[in-house]
């Protein structure tokens, strides 16, 4: 990450901080996890998906569902209705069927 930044430096170019970090994150845990170089494992990960994808979690984490204010069958009845858990779901199953690549 270093040698980037100086060599960017150097050219006078500007550096995408977001890249560099992303790439030096997955590097760190590639290694730690499987024990391979992630520069020279070959892996393909798609940034911007993965941001699309927390990002749509958070949201979907954070927002408010009527089953949170009325557990049982009334909360789930009004989550249907309004489509809460659809959402929520959805969501996951797209972060699911990610991670399981």
């Amino acid at each position: 990450m270093v040698k980037k930044v100086s060599e960017s430096s150097l050219k006078q170019s500007p550096v995408d901080l977001n890249k560099t970090f992303f790439s030096l994150t997955a590097s760190i845990i590639c290694r730690v996890a499987l024990g391979q170089n992630f520069n020279e494992s070959g892996f393909v990960i798609e940034q911007d998906r993965i941001e699309e994808l927390v990002r749509d979690a958070l949201v979907a984490l954070g927002s408010f569902t009527c089953s949170d204010v009325f557990p049982g069958g009334l909360g789930r009845l009004l989550d249907w209705l309004f489509g809460g858990h659809k959402r929520i779901n959805k969501v996951f199953e797209e972060l699911d069927a990610f991670t399981s690549m």
